[in-house]
């Protein structure tokens, strides 16, 4: 007599040959018929939907635009100034960033904005200011594009009130014709990003 103990945790007594090749056929169909049935298609909205949405990856922003400080309180006929940042976790190379800033025009007035230096060449185009926006353009000339990892001061922007209240200036993030766009190195590829918020009181 010879013992077996298959996967299946039961254990069987056979004398024959042949008989624990027809057990090993049987455990081996039994295996594929229930991996079969798991895998069949759920009807509408079912299993196959929610398998597919966690197959789908995640994306995680690449860069993030933050404000320093992250709140500026402004005396009556008093000014004040903010520096708008872009921080990557891990180095990442630049052909340019296009970035546009909004604002409340009736409660603030922009007074100086200074791009900085970090690209080969910037431009501030001070006619938009007028449709409550900041738009500077950032290139970078060298090949390869510019290497840019932690937090990087991109511009310092000088404002002042206009009335008393509060308002908001952040990241124009998705607008038609015109909005903020990161582009990386030899791909043209727009990096993905998050916006942060100023806020003025």
């Amino acid at each position: 007599m010879e013992k077996i103990e298959p996967k299946t945790g039961f254990v069987v007594e056979v004398s024959k040959p042949w008989l624990v090749s027809l057990l090993c056929l049987l455990v081996i169909f039994g295996t594929v018929a229930v991996t079969g049935i798991m895998d069949l298609p759920a009807g509408p909205g079912g299993d196959t939907a929610k398998k597919a949405d966690q197959n789908q990856p995640l994306i995680q922003p690449r860069a993030v635009f933050s404000f320093s400080p992250a709140e500026i309180i402004l005396e009556k006929a008093g000014s004040a100034s903010f520096d708008l940042n872009l921080s990557f976790e891990k180095e990442v190379f630049l052909d340019g960033v296009d970035i546009v800033l909004i604002f409340d025009s009736q409660m603030v007035e922009i007074i100086e904005v200074v791009p900085s230096e970090i690209f080969s060449f910037s431009v501030f185009r001070k006619d938009d200011l007028q449709k409550g926006r900041i738009s500077v353009t950032f290139l970078e000339e060298r090949g390869g594009g510019i290497g840019l990892s932690g937090n990087n001061e991109l511009m310092t922007v000088k404002l002042k009130a206009k009335k008393a209240g509060e308002s908001v200036i952040e990241i124009l993030e998705a607008e038609k014709g015109v909005t903020t766009v990161i582009t990386e190195n030899g791909t043209s590829r727009k990096i993905d990003f998050k916006g942060e918020s100023l806020k003025v009181k």
